[in-house]
């Protein structure tokens, strides 16, 4: 039986010191999918989407082999963080974490848009501590070269400097606001945030109880074209960014900030790679079979009479949808004959407009010869469309639906 996608109190309770990902599915979820598909312990599962690592982390505890992809650094390290063994926690080198370890602080640090320099220049002492003193040409260079060990004390500088700028998260927990003046700015000791991050690391560790598990390989890499053979895989479990406009690159944009080398310009780049951006291309893509259900919604946005609808929001989804459909194409080819997916969806609007997105990946699907097998729908209250007030002139609420979408690769009629 399929579980319900939905992250219990339970299941956020247990991993409030990992790290709380909205966009994050339940682990019970998971098994029941790997139960649900009875595969034999040498089965390889993808993740095209990982995210947070919910799916891998469970595939490594279930003794399954697992492949995690995802574009954001952040969430590559947050995955990796989780494979931490109890074998691996040889933490009594952060006693060697003073205030002597030299940094520079550069004019471009994005972590200058909350802090003032000198609490700039504690957190980078930490993050030098994490790193041994190694320096890196760019945030993916320095991502790739983390142990699991360092990804787990990355996550805990993550974890204090976001209690730190909780007053400039609003409502929208996917949004951060800067420091419009210095007189806004954090300012914190280094007695204080050193000891914050010795506390917080140490928590980390009680949530680790397994000495050796089937590690997974996670990369940064592109869902829309994965570094995968062909009919490889036995199993993909993910779920794609809901077609909501939430910016997945500003929802963690503290995170890179402490990541990133080479400043603003360098989070901005990674902003605008990842799927469901709210920038916009100049020019769109063309030549691609997005189907009927997905042209029937973008023509209803292009036409509809709001300001900007034929323009910034059309060109917006499409470019969402275009690599949605780039990410099916590369799902329908990696995946072994006979061998199912199961992504987790949720439906949203535009304005008045229903974007059915659990009707529009089937379509995407059953165009390369792949057959839907089953939908489980569950209602979901974790809608992050209710929380704009301009939403109401169109609906007064908007419930949103959470679908398991269940899809099989059959030996017969496969092909783009």
């Amino acid at each position: 039986m399929i579980q319900n996608p939905k992250r219990s109190a339970e299941t956020v309770t247990d991993q409030t010191h990992w790290y709380n990902y909205y966009a994050g599915y339940s682990r019970s979820f998971t098994k029941s999918a790997l139960h649900y598909c009875k595969l034999p312990k040498k089965s390889i599962i993808l993740d095209p989407w990982n995210g947070a690592g919910t799916t891998t982390s469970t595939c490594a505890n279930e003794g399954y082999s697992s492949i995690g992809i995802d574009l954001n650094p952040v969430m590559v390290l947050i995955a990796k963080s989780q494979q931490t063994t109890v074998t691996d926690l040889h933490l009594e080198k952060s006693k060697l974490l003073t205030s002597r370890f030299k940094v520079n602080v550069d004019d471009i640090d994005s972590l200058l848009n909350w802090f003032d320099k000198e609490s700039v220049e504690n957190i980078r002492k930490i993050e030098k501590f994490i790193l041994k003193g190694n320096e890196f040409n760019s945030i993916y260079e320095k991502t790739n070269s983390l142990s699991n060990i360092q990804c787990l004390q990355y996550v805990a500088l993550f974890n204090i400097v976001r209690i730190l700028l909780k007053s400039f998260i609003p409502s929208n927990p996917t949004w951060i606001k800067k420091a419009k003046i210095n007189e806004e700015k954090i300012s914190i000791e280094w007695f204080e945030i050193r000891k914050n991050f010795l506390n917080e690391v140490r928590k980390l560790e009680c949530n680790i109880k397994i000495k050796n598990k089937k590690e997974p390989l996670i990369k940064t890499s592109d869902s829309t074209n994965l570094p995968i053979e062909d009919n490889s895989i036995d199993l993909v479990i993910s779920s794609p960014p809901y077609c909501t406009r939430i910016d997945y690159a500003v929802a963690t944009l503290p995170e890179l900030s402490i990541l990133a080398v080479k400043g603003e310009n360098e989070i901005s780049n990674i902003r605008r790679s990842l799927m469901g951006a709210t920038t916009v291309p100049k020019t769109l893509p063309k030549n691609e079979n997005l189907g009927n259900v997905c042209m029937d919604f973008l023509n209803k946005v292009n036409k509809h009479e709001s300001l900007a609808s034929s323009g910034y929001y059309y060109k917006n989804f499409y470019q969402y949808f275009y690599n949605l459909r780039l990410s099916i194409n590369e799902i329908s080819r990696v995946l072994k004959k006979n061998s199912k997916c199961f992504l987790v969806v949720q439906d949203s609007f535009y304005k008045d407009i229903h974007c059915d997105l659990e009707k529009i990946i089937i379509d995407m699907f059953i165009a390369n010869g792949l057959h839907h097998v089953n939908t489980y729908k569950f209602k979901s209250k974790n809608n992050m469309a209710n929380i704009n007030p301009k939403g109401k002139k169109y609906r007064k609420t908007t419930k949103a639906v959470e679908s398991v979408i269940e899809i099989i690769k059959k030996r017969k009629n496969y092909g783009k």
